[in-house]
């Protein structure tokens, strides 16, 4: 009941998020990914940065 709550009041809101997390599970997820992808691109900024024009 709660998720489908969020769900139908995100509706209603003049800029809604792209993704909506519901749970502690799920947060926990996207920050580990989120930690993932920010040491990635730490340990090759500097390729990617060398491409630039």
């Amino acid at each position: 009941m709660k998720a489908a709550k969020a769900i139908v009041d995100i509706t209603e809101v003049a800029e809604p998020p792209l993704r909506l997390q519901l749970g502690a599970d799920a947060i926990e997820r996207v920050e580990a990914k989120l930690d993932l992808v920010r040491r990635e691109l730490g340990q090759w900024r500097h390729v990617a940065l060398a491409t630039g024009i």
